[in-house]
């Protein structure tokens, strides 16, 4: 990697400057929750219990930063549960960079902010990546409105931190959501390990994206294991699957051309640079193989350069965009998804690959890594560019091989589909609620 990026090969081990001790309550030892546990434990809880009153729902106010269609499907289903009132925040429309369409209707109450923002900053060990911090204006009010039992917020941002005050000061349950793991956390400064801390000892349960991030905050941050729930990050995969389902032409071709897909943002640290450098070695050697790039960014001319350089010009397609709704239908067209990135909390589409019955060649820098690749995949190190020409060539030489890692794909999504990540979620909330609505019974 080049020293711009801000490591060489492997980022370090996360470090936290200090350590701070979360006891967990006596009254929570004695609280279950049905069919949810963190990774391997059996420990259950009674989701009928008689601490959730009847005929008085549990009020629960999610905050995110953004819309995201991929977290729809999850919320629709949590708001339908009886014992459950969801209203859900969002601070702002569309993540910046995203070409997102917000739904007319979402299937759930939801409020939509006007964020202020205060400053800007670029992250300087994330290969230059910027962002900003925004004040979401009328969050307070919004809380007020909803006052809520429950509220979850995503990650560790200014409205995480207006949201835990606001749980603080009405004595209401505060539930941290979070993707990150402890690979992203590497080159976290002070005041962000902080801030996480700060959250985290107000926080009764914890949701997590991937079994990377529970495993990272708990051993980490010493959050209590028993409070802390797997619901896992592709809960969408119905939803995102439906078209396809309804277009005969959603599957591969019977041609000789081997075909390789990338979909995703055209950043650094997504690592599209040693995946072409990777297909280029590959392609002398296998010349019926191509590599379609799906998506933009500001690394899209750079690369368009390197492709030319490397003399496959013909071999390799930049496409900037495909509606999210003909995303799955274009997958099916191909043989083998990878995803060589140096860095992503999870890895999203992963998941919608495994869902198309493609094989992935997966990076072990994505959180998906250990959750899905059970066989229907290769993991590489994403530096290593003799990994990814392996890998390729395996794959191209073996059409058996290929269709048995399509058919575990399927078995390992059906273990992480929709309803176990609304088990994950909705524990979480049970968990929290019996630490505040017990005394008011």
């Amino acid at each position: 990697m080049n020293a711009e990026h801000g490591w060489q090969g492997q980022p370090p081990s996360f470090r936290p400057p200090f350590r701070l001790s979360l006891r967990v309550p006596n009254a929570l030892k004695t609280y279950d929750v049905k069919d949810t546990a963190y990774l391997s434990s059996r420990r259950t809880v009674d989701m009928s219990s008689s601490n959730i009153r009847k005929n008085h729902p549990i009020r629960v106010a999610v905050v995110m930063a953004w819309y995201a269609p991929y977290r729809v499907p999850l919320l629709r289903e949590v708001a339908r549960r009886k014992e459950i009132d969801l209203s859900v925040i969002y601070c702002a429309r569309v993540e910046a960079g995203r070409e997102w369409k917000l739904s007319e209707k979402l299937p759930f109450s939801a409020t939509f902010l006007q964020p202020k923002r205060i400053t800007r900053f670029e992250y300087k060990h994330y290969f230059g990546q910027s962002s900003s911090i925004e004040y979401p204006k009328g969050l307070l009010t919004t809380l007020r409105r909803i006052s809520p039992h429950v509220v979850i917020a995503y990650e560790y941002h200014l409205e995480c931190m207006i949201s835990a005050i606001y749980a603080l000061m009405n004595r209401c349950a505060y539930v941290t959501w979070s993707d990150v793991t402890e690979i992203h956390d590497a080159h976290m400064g002070v005041f962000r390990i902080v801030m996480r801390k700060l959250l985290l000892a107000r926080s009764k349960a914890l949701i997590g994206s991937s079994s990377d991030t529970l495993d990272h905050i708990c051993r980490n941050f010493g959050f209590p294991r028993p409070r802390a729930f797997l619901s896992i990050l592709s809960s969408h995969l119905e939803d995102f699957m439906a078209p396809a389902y309804n277009d005969s032409t959603a599957t591969r071709d019977d041609c000789d051309t081997f075909r390789l897909l990338y979909v995703g943002s055209l950043i650094p640290r997504k690592g599209i640079d040693m995946l072409i450098k990777a297909f280029a070695s590959f392609f002398r050697a296998f010349p019926h193989s191509s590599l379609t790039i799906i998506g933009s960014g500001p690394e899209q001319e750079n690369l368009a350069r390197l492709v030319h350089l490397l003399g496959c010009d013909a071999a390799v397609e930049f496409r900037r965009h495909v509606p999210y709704r003909s995303m799955a239908q274009e997958m099916a067209r191909h043989d083998v998804f990878v995803l060589p990135t140096r860095l992503d909390v999870f890895g999203l589409v992963v998941a919608e690959a495994m869902a198309c019955g493609l094989p992935v060649i997966c990076s072990r820098n994505a959180g998906a890594a250990n959750d899905l690749i059970e066989g229907n995949g290769i993991i590489i190190d994403p530096d290593k560019e003799e990994e990814l020409v392996h890998a390729f060539t395996l794959l191209a030489k073996d059409p058996p091989l290929r269709r048995r890692m399509s058919e575990s794909a399927l078995r390992v999504l059906k273990r992480h589909g929709l309803q176990s990540a609304v088990k994950g979620f909705v524990a979480a909330i049970h968990t929290a609620a019996g630490q505040t609505m017990l005394k008011e019974t």
